[in-house]
């Protein structure tokens, strides 16, 4: 190849340097000594081929030099004319002055080799370029080298491209470094040619391709080093060719394939990296030959199957890496007999079964790494054998058992790491000879036990993690010992007591985590000490007290976590010291006072949490500097004011909840600031006002929850702007008008839920936009309008529920579009039209609910497609024609509810096919034919109503046993047949009814078994024999109707026992015998109908004792003698029928007492004397007092009584006035008293007021006056306050007596004037002159300058809203309960409209208004509002008070009464 010259080099440049070489190097002869010149004549002097040589030498190197940079260039100053061999850096030559070796290693040199003519240093033997910036790439005519070179090194320059095959031309090299460079390109095959080379460097390159074979050839190869590049393929079996090999690394590349077996041969081999590649099988056997190995590393690759046996050959290897591979199987025994081991690590395999204990024999090992393999049993004693161990890892394993006391044998240990595994059983205590250990992981285990206090002479401790297992007891003082110690966790365990104060003596902790443990008692004062502390975690303890204010000291503190506990009184203000903090987790605690103002302080602060305490005040404003807040969690507590509105300056702010407080007021327009926010939760707060239309600018937000507030106005037309929202809650609000079409804008909308709302207006058509929506519930508005046809392109939606509105026209077809609908509920609206048959489409359907509209037309026969479905209602609507046949495919269905529309045919015969039917109702439809067969074997049932229909059939065929059946009617039908004695084989029963049927037979006496029922009313059929003494073991009964049948013989007195019985109907039967005294037994009995029997003999005196009667009715029986004087005693007694009997003698005086009597028949009696003084007699019809002996009385039809009762009439006046005398005496001595005792008290203080004070007491015994109400209520102190209404506070009191009375002490302005004057006298006049047993008792009144109050019967559950708010109250207040309260409230207003003279209107019925005794009966309170009417005018009066639920017929303006 052509010498390349720069084109600055002319020819003339070129023989002139050749010139100036020659002529330095040309010999001169003289005479003298030193010179020798030939005497007989002068020679020519030549120009020799070695001179010339040199010549091109000096050229090509100086030639080279010029294409450097500048400053490798200045480095080679001495690259010049004079001679190269004793001045240039880094040439030697040879004897003959020709240039054999270039060492120009580690000299910065920056250039390229394209310009070194290497055909002019034909003698080079040596050339080292090494640790360079030669660039570029190795030049093709290297191979141009002299072929005696024997050394070629360019290692550690920036060479680029690929390896020039043209190397093969150097069959001398007997060193090739190429390696930390950037070649590429494969290795080229010609590499094989080079069979004299005993050390070849490629590493660090990025070559790739496979290792070519013909490397087998060079036999002479001692090291082999072809590390960190992209190599692939597999290594070529050839490689076991090499057996001069020493050193062998081809580590780093992406080699695959097998090891070959043929590796055994290379047997002078003392270095084996194969690691980092991808190498897969397993480990050849052969590898046991190389007897030579010091080192093998075959780690990070994908090795499988066990580790060979032939392993344990390798006796003089001292560092064995097979971690991260797939290995598997045991470790071999073999492995104790590697006795010069020094690194052994196992780790991140699949290696099973136990450690072996020849692992013992290692005695030089210093570093053992096992962790994350699959081991198991337990830990071999002879661990504690490697006395010369640094570092040992077994952690991630499945091992078990006990932690070997022969641990502590192991005295260098610096690191032990056993975590992850199941070891089990305590902590050794030998553990405390391990003086030299920094780092001790045992966490994840399940270690048991106490920490031994030995734990405390590891002084050298650095990090201590014991999380996570089954420790107990106490934290051992010893730990203060610890006082290197940076990490110290003991979370998750089962610690308790307290935290030992010394733990303040561990000043170098960064880390301390204590949490889920039960630790109890306060967090110790000498926390404060730890200043180097990061992260503090004492969550889900049982710590209690204070946080100390010492917590202020750790300036340090990233993350403070005291979550979980029950840590009470303030958050101290010191906490605003700690200004690197970044968490601050307070929540589920019993912390109270408000947020100190100094929170504001944390500017650090990304995430707050101080939800579930009780917080109260406001949330402060300086809130507002924690700019960096992510995250702020204010909600469950009591946090009340308003929203500050510098909560717009956190703009960092992701995720808001401020739920479940008493905030109130305007959500703030500044919240719109918060454009990062994600999710914002305010709900169950007392906020008002309307949304603000701000929020349309939290463009961001994915949540917004603000339901169960007072917010009212329209929902605001930016809320279009949110296209991320997910979730939009806004129900149970006041809010109004129309939903707005931009909701349709919404397209990222999941859930949707403005229910409970006063939403009025159409549905807007863009809700169809929504097509992500799954949830959407518009349900308790008042929206009206159609369905708009567009509700079908909801294709996501799951659950639909537009109940309780006011939506008319038909369901629209469309919706067989929602194939994904699960639930759909439309019950309770205007609906019309026929269910369209697309609703069969609906496949995905579990709960479908169409009930109480005016649906007309047949059941879709598509229905029975609806596979899926568990819960059906179309009851109370028009719905006519047959039940389908198909219906019999809802195999899964629990719910089934046909009520109440115009059904004809009959029942499906495989109506409970799927055998899960829970609730049947099909009552009032025109249905016939016989029972489904199906119901016989339907064990699944709970309540079935079949009632007011035309069903036939045998009932003792038709039912079987119900395990879970509660309730069942079956009245109003044709069925017939006799009682089967399976009933009481149904044990969960409570209600059995089947009245007006043709039942025949007698009651069967296995009835006894249903020991849980509490209703039966067999009345009106054809029943015969006697009352089965057996039904008085139902003690569950409050209900038995037997009526119209034909029952004979005698009550069973067994009867007695049913205590809890509140309604007896035994009348139209043949029953014959006296009543039973056992009748005094009933305690709760409202109602008694004995009529239409033979009952014979006198009326038990002993039904006195039934106090509770309401209703008596003994009419058409043979009963005789005179009335007993104990029916007076029944003063709860409403209606009481007599007639058509032999009663004889005069109505008792104690009849006087019947005060809440309205109704009364005593015709056709033997009954004389006057008639009693009350309402119900002087009321009464001569009909109800007909065909009697002599009664008297002032009524048409019956003679005037004589006057010797008005001569005892005027007595027992005369005496009523002298004791009203009496008291009215005491009354005014009284008065006189309090006013004296006024006048001196404002002398005392010079104060003057009126004189004119009123106090009345009414009699109870004298037992109250002004001094005990002001004495039971503690002079009216708060504690005893038990409601605030509107104009009163009332307090409970307990009089000296023990008598606790309710006391309303009336608002007062400033200057002591009462609130409501007109509303004070309204109630004290409306309850002054009215008496019933539902309405509150007034026992007194006193109105003065300082107190004005009410005293009333005290109620001991408090209103009835209470309790409907309180769950676990609502749900104890059954059906039964809630029946009686609305009979009780009924029986209330209609006594005060109909029964009083002049009828009282209230004009205030609320759930608050209504009280409940410990017996949960109703009394109607609070008449402030009331109104009496006047007789002889029209009276016209508007709602007032509370306005709480009012019935739909009373939604006028105003009330009319004659």
């Amino acid at each position: 190849m052509a010498l390349q010259y720069p084109s600055s080099y002319s020819s003339l440049h070129r023989l002139i340097i050749i010139l100036c070489f020659i002529i330095l190097n040309f010999p001169f002869h003289s005479s003298s000594p030193s010179f020798k010149v030939s005497s007989t004549s002068t020679s020519t002097p030549t120009t020799s081929p070695l001179i010339i040589q040199q010549g091109k030498e000096t050229l090509a190197l100086l030639t080279w030099k010029s294409s450097l940079h500048i400053q490798s260039q200045s480095f080679l100053s001495s690259w010049s004319a004079a001679s190269r061999c004793n001045h240039w850096f880094g040439v030697t030559c040879h004897k003959s002055g020709s240039v054999f070796s270039l060492n120009l290693q580690n000299c910065g040199l920056k250039g390229t080799l394209h310009n070194l003519n290497f055909l002019s240093l034909p003698n080079l033997l040596t050339l080292d370029l090494s640790n360079n910036s030669f660039y570029g790439t190795i030049p093709i005519h290297i191979g141009n080298l002299s072929k005696m070179i024997t050394i070629l090194e360019l290692g550690s320059n920036y060479f680029t491209g690929s390896i020039p095959p043209t190397i093969g031309n150097l069959r001398n090299l007997t060193t090739l470094y190429l390696y930390e460079n950037k070649l590429s390109g494969s290795i080229p095959h010609e590499i094989g040619l080079l069979r004299s080379l005993n050390d070849l460097g490629l590493s660090t390159n990025s070559l790739s391709g496979p290792i070519p074979p013909s490397i087998g050839n060079l036999r002479n190869l001692t090291t082999l080093y072809l590390y960190e590049n992209k190599l692939s393929g597999s290594i070529p079996h050839e490689i076991g060719l090499l057996r001069s090999l020493n050193d062998l690394e081809l580590s780093n590349n992406n080699l695959s394939g097998l090891i070959p077996p043929s590796i055994g041969n290379l047997r002078n081999l003392t270095t084996l990296y194969l690691h980092k590649n991808k190498l897969s099988g397993s480990i050849p056997n052969q590898i046991g030959l190389l007897r030579s190995l010091n080192d093998l590393e075959l780690s990070t690759n994908s090795l499988s199957g066990p580790i060979s046996p032939s392993i344990g050959n390798l006796r003089n290897l001292t560092t064995l890496y097979l971690y991260e591979n797939r290995l598997s199987g045991s470790i071999p025994h073999e492995i104790g007999l590697l006795r010069s081991l020094n690194d052994l690590e196992l780790s991140t395999n699949s290696l099973s079964g136990p450690i072996p204990s020849s692992i013992g024999n290692l005695r030089n090992l210093t570093t053992l790494y096992l962790h994350e393999n699959k081991l198991s049993g337990s830990i071999p004693y002879e661990i504690g054998l490697l006395r010369s161990l640094n570092d040992l890892d077994l952690s991630n394993n499945n091992l078990s058992g006990l932690i070997p006391p022969s641990i502590g044998n192991l005295r260098n240990l610096t690191t032990l790491y056993l975590h992850k595994n199941n070891l089990s059983g305590p902590i050794p205590s030998s553990i405390g000879n391990l003086r030299n250990l920094t780092t001790l992981y045992l966490h994840e285990n399940k270690l048991s036990g106490s920490i031994p206090h030995e734990i405390g002479l590891l002084r050298s401790l650095n990090d201590l993690d014991l999380s996570n297992n089954n420790l107990s007891g106490l934290i051992p003082p010893s730990i203060e010992n610890l006082r290197n110690l940076t990490t110290l966790y003991l979370h998750k365990n089962k610690l308790s007591g307290f935290i030992p104060h010394q733990i303040g003596l561990l000043r170098f902790l960064n880390n301390l985590g204590l949490s889920t443990n039960s630790l109890s008692g306060p967090i110790p004062h000498s926390i404060g000490n730890l200043r180097n502390l990061t992260t503090l975690y004492l969550y889900e303890n049982k710590l209690s007290g204070s946080i100390p204010h010492e917590i202020g000291l750790l300036r340090s503190l990233n993350d403070l976590e005291l979550s979980n506990n029950n840590l009470s009184g303030l958050i101290p203000p010191s906490i605003g010291n700690l200004r690197n903090l970044t968490t601050l987790y307070l929540h589920k605690n019993k912390l109270s006072g408000s947020i100190p103002h100094k929170i504001g302080l944390l500017r650090s602060l990304n995430d707050l949490e101080l939800s579930t305490n009780s917080l109260n005040g406001p949330i402060p404003s300086s809130i507002g500097n924690l700019r960096n807040l992510t995250t702020l969690y204010l909600h469950k507590n009591k946090l009340s004011g308003s929203i500050p509105h510098e909560i717009g300056l956190l703009r960092s702010l992701n995720d808001l909840e401020l739920s479940n407080n008493n905030l109130s007021g305007l959500i703030p327009p500044s919240i719109g600031n918060l454009r990062n926010l994600t999710t914002l939760y305010i709900q169950k707060n007392k906020l008002s006002g309307s949304i603000p239309h701000e929020i349309g600018l939290l463009r961001s937000l994915n949540d917004i929850v603000f339901y169960t507030n007072n917010l009212n106005g329209s929902i605001p037309h930016s809320i279009g702007n949110l296209r991320n929202l997910t979730t939009l809650y806004l129900y149970e609000n006041k809010l109004s008008g129309s939903i707005p079409h931009e909701i349709g804008l919404l397209r990222s909308l999941n859930d949707l839920g403005l229910s409970n709302n006063n939403l009025n207006g159409p549905i807007p058509p863009s809700i169809g936009n929504l097509r992500n929506l799954t949830t959407l519930y518009l349900y308790e508005n008042k929206l009206s309008g159609s369905i708009p046809h567009e509700i079908g392109l909801l294709r996501s939606l799951n659950d639909l529920d537009l109940s309780n509105n006011n939506l008319s026209g038909p369901i629209p077809p469309s919706i067989g579009n929602l194939r994904n609908l699960t639930t759909l509920y439309l019950f309770e609206n205007k609906f019309s039209g026929s269910i369209p048959h697309e609703i069969g489409l609906l496949r995905s359907l579990n709960d479908l609910d169409l009930s109480f509209n005016n649906l007309s037309g047949p059941i879709p026969s598509s229905i029975g497609n609806l596979r899926n479905l568990a819960s059906l209602s179309f009851m109370y609507n028009k719905i006519n024609g047959s039940i389908p046949l198909e219906m019999r495919h809802l195999t899964h269905l629990k719910s089934l509810q046909l009520a109440e529309n115009n059904l004809m045919g009959q029942l499906p015969q495989e109506i409970c096919l799927g055998g899960v039917l829970e609730n049947f109702t099909a009552e009032g439809n025109s249905l016939i034919g016989s029972l489904p067969k199906s119901l016989r074997n339907c064990t699944s049932l709970f309540r079935v109503r079949l009632e007011r229909n035309q069903l036939a059939g045998n009932i003792t065929e038709d039912f079987g046993i119900y395990p879970n059946l509660r309730y069942i009617d079956l009245s109003y039908n044709n069925l017939y047949g006799e009682l089967s004695h399976k009933w009481g084989q149904c044990k969960s029963l409570t209600s059995l009814k089947i009245s007006n049927n043709n039942i025949y037979g007698m009651i069967p006496h296995q009835l006894r078994e249903a020991t849980k029922l509490e209703q039966l009313d067999l009345s009106s059929n054809h029943l015969v024999g006697e009352i089965p003494k057996e039904l008085g073991m139902l003690k569950s009964l409050f209900k038995l109707v037997l009526g119209n049948n034909n029952l004979s013989g005698s009550i069973p007195l067994e009867l007695g026992n049913l205590s809890n019985l509140a309604h007896l109907d035994l009348a139209s039967n043949h029953l014959s015998g006296p009543i039973p005294q056992q009748v005094r037994n009933f305690g709760k009995l409202l109602s008694l109908n004995l009529s239409k029997n033979k009952f014979g003999e006198s009326i038990p005196v002993e039904i006195g004792n039934v106090i509770n009667l309401e209703s008596l009715d003994l009419c058409q029986n043979r009963l005789t003698g005179e009335l007993p004087q104990q029916l007076g005693q029944l003063q709860s007694l409403e209606t009481l029928n007599l007639s058509h009997n032999n009663l004889s003698g005069t109505i008792p005086l104690t009849f006087d007492h019947l005060q809440g009597l309205t109704s009364i028949d005593i015709s056709y009696n033997q009954l004389e004397g006057p008639l009693p003084n009350l309402k119900a007699f002087q009321n009464a019809s001569f009909e109800a007092l007909r065909n009697n002996k002599g009664l008297c009385g002032n009524i048409t039809g019956l003679e005037a009584c004589n006057t010797s009762r008005k001569k005892g009439n005027i007595l027992f006046i005369l005496i009523i006035l002298l004791i009203l005398s009496i008291l009215l005496l005491s009354f005014i001595s009284c008065g006189i008293y309090f006013l004296y005792g006024r006048i001196r008290s404002r002398k005392i203080n010079s104060r003057e007021a009126p004189t004119e004070d009123l106090f009345a007491i009414w009699g109870h015994d004298g037992e109250m006056s002004y001094e005990h109400i002001i004495e039971g209520t503690e002079d009216f102190n708060s504690k005893n306050c038990i409601g605030t209404g509107g104009y009163g506070t009332v307090y409970k009191a307990e009089l000296p007596t023990g008598r606790i009375v309710a006391v309303k002490k009336l608002h007062s302005t400033q200057d002591g004037e009462m609130v409501d004057l007109k509303s004070f006298k309204s109630e004290i006049q409306a309850l002054a002159n009215i008496r019933h047993r539902n309405i509150v008792k007034l026992y007194g009144f006193c109105s003065c300058s300082e107190n004005s109050f009410l005293v009333y019967e005290f109620m001991e559950k408090g209103s009835l809203r209470n309790i409907l708010n309180n769950k676990e109250e609502a749900i104890e207040f059954d059906w039964v309960l809630r029946l009686n309260v609305v009979k009780g409230m009924a029986e209330a207003l209609s006594y005060m409209h109909h029964d009083c003279s002049p009828p009282l209107v209230h004009r205030d019925i609320s759930s608050n208004n209504v009280l409940l005794d410990s017996e949960c009966k109703a009394h109607v309170s609070d008449f402030g509002t009331a109104r009496i009417l006047k007789s002889d005018s029209y009276n016209w009066t508007s709602f007032a008070g509370t306005f709480g639920y009012i019935s739909p017929g009373d939604f006028s303006s105003c009330l009319a009464y004659l």
